[in-house]
């Protein structure tokens, strides 16, 4: 004790330096690890989101058609004529729910990616410069939301103008 060297001792504002160093390293990875994840995640929610659409879509297809043949079979509609309007809006406004449903999904992980993209500007450590996060691709999402239900409206019609009476 006698013969030993006092322990150094650093300045408060060399500590704190030295802690925000590592720590905002520490936080742009795991930003960095986040943002990769909510990436991946998006993308597998407009996966599913296409893939649930498509299949419903098709459910429905045939549940239209089995309805036309059971009201065409009980005279209640004639061969040839379209399924009542009522009956054909029930499938695409449950497909509407559905394109809602995977749309609000979808952007939400788009918001949180972008708020995580905006709070990665503050710690620029590692040197690498994200692009600043835009809402320039808002419009895909509705793209996405409302373009079921015009491609629906659209089959209606083409169906309904160009079927063959017989």
């Amino acid at each position: 004790m006698l013969g030993e060297a006092p322990p150094e001792i650093k300045h408060p504002a060399l500590i704190a330096d030295e802690g925000v160093g590592s720590d905002s390293l520490n936080a742009e990875k795991l930003l960095r690890e986040e943002i990769r994840s909510i990436r991946e995640l998006w993308m597998r929610i407009l996966q599913w989101g296409i893939s649930v659409i498509t299949g419903a879509s098709t459910i429905i297809f045939y549940a239209r058609r089995s309805v036309k043949d059971d009201l065409v079979a009980s005279a209640v509609l004639k061969i040839g004529e379209p399924l009542p309007l009522k009956v054909y809006l029930i499938g695409t406004a449950f497909l509407f729910l559905l394109a809602y449903i995977f749309y609000k999904l979808a952007d939400t992980a788009a918001n949180r990616y972008r708020v995580y993209v905006g709070q990665l500007v503050q710690f620029k450590t590692s040197g690498i410069v994200e692009p600043t996060p835009t809402g320039r691709s808002v419009w895909l999402g509705w793209v996405f939301l409302y373009s079921r239900y015009l491609i629906y409206c659209f089959g209606f019609i083409t169906t309904n103008l160009f079927l063959d009476p017989n």
